[in-house]
């Protein structure tokens, strides 16, 4: 199984950016849509959260020995 981390961080980007510009054309505001989040905060916490999982798999497997 591979770690796909920048996959990862793609798609929720993509997703922010098109829920922020639905929000504000819902609003009536027909500009470009700010950045909430960048792709590198979600790179980041997509690392975070596979080092986490990696951290308690491997912390399980070193309490059955």
């Amino acid at each position: 199984m591979s770690l796909n981390i920048r996959g990862a961080a793609d798609a929720p980007a993509r997703r922010s950016a098109a829920n922020t510009e639905l929000a504000m054309h819902a609003r009536g505001h027909l500009g470009p849509a700010p950045r909430v989040a960048s792709t590198t905060f979600y790179r980041f916490v997509a690392s975070v959260i596979s080092l986490g999982g990696l951290v308690f798999t491997l912390g399980g497997l070193l309490e059955t020995l």
